[in-house]
């Protein structure tokens, strides 16, 4: 077991008081509680109390009961220190009197003291201690004697040691232990612990049997015991002492165990339920925290597996990837037909996406541009910039074009010239019309220097293959507004490590689209938006908190994760915080504790968020409209792979995915043919076109930034 970190001398001793009831004389059959410290070179200090079966969940509540905090975890029978460990001596020890006390004053101290003592072992040596309880004796009206006015229990200790020297092993508890003598001028010398007479064979039986003494078996109270067993009360630095965990947080009751999505199980001793967020609560959003390595991973892909087996549609925003190569996976085979996945880095066939395609276009390109400006702060930096990309996606959107053709409208020479002409033939919004005209009248110069700012960082739109490929195209197969009311399967892996910054502007522009295909959607039924990370993809041209209360109002649940809170700006970290109801933290960052203690109230400190365990968490769980208190739990295993993810990768590229090579050449056509570098019956014959060998890429715009 392990105890809290801050265990007081209190807490423990009401424990220890406690053991009164399930000990007292005349039960059947007769109890003993065996208290036991081992320590070893390899593993440091271990403690174990071990019981009869008939009184493990009596001795348990109790010891939860009194010691919240404390961590009780079953020991088979193959790693039992008593049973396993090849001892070398052991003895058999107890106090001498019985009516007066051991030295039990300063019990931090002395059990410090005991526990330095196990210390520093060598890889194949051990020391184990053991003190066995049983019968209990009443309290006692005799004043005169210290001993009785606590609670008293027969008992006998035993001391084992493994290694090449166990008469130095036991010499160290042999100095330990003297410090609790007492001396008080009796004929016996005062209180002190001493070697029974006991065989070294029959101390190693009784050792494993864990068994009491029939003749002359010492009496200690609650005080003497609480130093003898040496539980680590206060906060004793000693090599080996595992630091105490997090407290087990029972599960309210309002908490469903089946329906909705499963969350994990409870890790509450005698409460091994299963924790769900109830279906009809999950529009009040969930926020995922936990770094690398603690479950966040593994808990969203219970949650989708969920989804899945249910029937519902999802979008999962994956910044790694290998999450969704796993939950590709667990597609149901009846669900093939459903799966979309956008994989940008697919160079055999393409899932395309135009940002700028759907009606509306000035309203497209309203929306985008609070984005690109929260992405790359041109408003702050480049005013003027701002203006030019705003009025040039309008003009795009309006045409039908993608952003692919930024770079073209802003390139100076003949080609930009040819294409801002034809643009001018296809525009009817007087102010566009206007704003074309200013920027066809520009001289180069001032048109390389506006563009500039712009071009630099829409380049990876088209020096990038895979982007110029899945973002030139005019269509959308990726359609927001069609897969929620579809409920589409929606996979989106965004290969950070090979996109590197890129990623965040590919998961950014996913993310804009749904807000945008949010609030042309009445209500949803049956949808789910996971995003990993969405700290990276919250740039969507608005107040987060405006996505999550409209999502809300649409009865869209988004449960979004991150490894650390700390790092997302104030805004998004108060809107998220505030608009998600549901919260499930792992072990956070040691910078997220200020703002996740916060919101739990005085059920759970700051340690117990820190001491939390690999998959272990702590949630509270929106039922019913109002947030329950915090349950702890532990995450449920990975979900086993239905292993037809070939197929529903093979089911999205033949239904959404059209060839690399043709999508290629198809964008590459066009911008010929914008360019003038095609021959084109629509353009008007007062058109001059560049001459073909006039390049259009990215030497001709690095010769006009350098001008610039």
């Amino acid at each position: 077991m392990a105890f809290p970190r801050e265990l007081s001398t209190e807490l423990a001793l009401n424990f220890l008081r406690s053991l009164s009831g399930p000990l007292r004389r005349g039960v059947s059959p007769p109890c003993s509680v065996a208290f036991e410290l081992s320590s070893t070179g390899l593993s440091g200090l271990t403690y174990v109390v071990n019981m009869p079966k008939s009184t493990v969940a009596e001795v348990q509540q109790l010891l939860l009961a009194h010691l919240p905090g404390a961590v009780v975890t079953p020991v088979a029978p193959t790693a039992d220190p008593v049973l396993t460990t090849r001892w070398a001596k052991v003895i058999e020890i107890g106090v001498n009197q019985t009516t007066e006390p051991l030295n039990a004053t300063g019990p931090a101290a002395t059990m410090a003291t005991l526990l330095s003592a196990l210390g520093g072992l060598k890889p194949k040596e051990a020391i184990l201690t053991q003190w066995v309880i049983y019968d209990a004796r009443p309290l006692s009206t005799d004043t005169s004697s210290r001993k009785t006015v606590e609670p008293r229990w027969r008992a006998v200790g035993r001391i084992a040691v493994a290694g090449t020297t166990p008469d130095l092993l036991l010499s160290r508890l042999k100095s330990a232990y003297s410090t609790l003598a007492t001396e008080d001028g009796s004929p016996v010398g005062g209180v002190r612990v001493y070697r029974r007479l006991v065989s070294p064979g029959l101390a190693e039986r009784r050792l494993r049997r864990r068994a009491g003494a029939l003749l002359w078996p010492s009496v200690v109270n609650a005080a003497e015991l609480l130093v003898l067993t040496a539980l680590p009360v206060g906060t004793p630095q000693v090599a080996g002492l595992k630091s105490g965990s997090s407290r087990r947080l029972a599960a309210h009751h309002l908490i469903p165990r089946t329906g909705g999505v499963l969350l994990g199980r409870s890790n509450f001793p005698g409460d091994n339920r299963l924790l769900a967020i109830p279906e009809q609560d999950r529009a009040a959003h969930c926020l995922v925290v936990g770094p690398t390595g603690t479950g966040k991973t593994t808990l969203l892909e219970n949650m989708i597996n969920c989804d899945l087996v249910a029937g519902r549609g999802l979008l999962y925003v994956d910044p790694k990837g290998d999450s969704v190569q796993r939950v590709l996976d667990l597609v149901p085979p009846e669900r093939l037909g459903d799966v979309l996945l956008w994989d940008v880095t697919d160079n055999e066939q393409v899932v395309s996406f135009n940002p700028l395609a759907g009606p509306r276009p000035d309203r497209i390109a309203g929306h985008l541009m609070p984005m690109f400006d929260q992405l790359f702060g041109f408003s702050t930096s480049t005013p003027r910039a701002y203006d030019v990309l705003r009025n040039v996606l309008m003009a795009l959107a309006t045409c039908g074009y993608t952003l692919v053709e930024v770079p073209l409208a802003l390139l100076p020479g003949p080609r930009g010239e040819f294409f801002r002409r034809h643009v001018l033939g296809r525009l009817d919004n007087p102010e566009l019309l206007d704003f074309w005209r200013w920027l066809q009248g520009l001289s180069p110069r001032e048109l390389a220097e506006t563009a500039a700012p712009i071009v630099r960082r829409l380049r990876p739109f088209l020096v990038y293959p895979e982007l110029r490929v899945t973002f030139g195209q005019t269509t959308s197969a990726l359609d927001l507004r069609e897969v929620l009311a579809n409920r589409r399967i929606v996979l989106v892996p965004l290969y950070s490590d090979d996109l590197g910054e890129e990623a965040t502007v590919v998961g950014s522009l996913v993310f804009h689209s749904l807000w945008r295909a949010i609030q042309n959607i009445s209500l949803l039924e049956n949808y789910n938006v996971y995003a990993d990370e969405f700290g990276d993809l919250a740039s969507i041209g608005a107040p987060f908190g405006d996505m999550l209360a409209k999502a809300r109002s649409r009865r869209l649940p988004l449960t979004l994760a991150t490894q650390d809170v700390g790092r997302l700006t104030e805004a998004i970290r108060k809107d998220v915080m505030n608009g998600t109801r549901t919260k499930v933290l792992f072990q956070p960052a040691d910078s997220d504790l200020k703002y996740l203690r916060s919101g739990l109230g005085d059920w759970a400190t700051e340690h117990d968020l820190a001491s939390l365990g690999p998959r272990e968490f702590i949630a509270r769980i929106n039922v019913g409209g109002s947030t329950t208190p915090p349950a702890s739990g532990v995450t449920l295993p990975p979900p086993p792979p239905v292993g037809l993810g070939q197929a529903a990768h093979a089911a999205s590229r033949t239904r959404y995915g059209k060839p690399w090579a043709e999508a290629a050449a198809a964008i590459q056509h066009r911008l010929d043919r914008l360019s003038g570098c095609a021959s084109n019956t629509d353009f008007a014959n007062s058109q001059t076109a560049p001459e073909p060998s006039d390049p259009a890429d990215w030497q001709e715009w690095g010769q006009w930034e350098d001008w610039a």
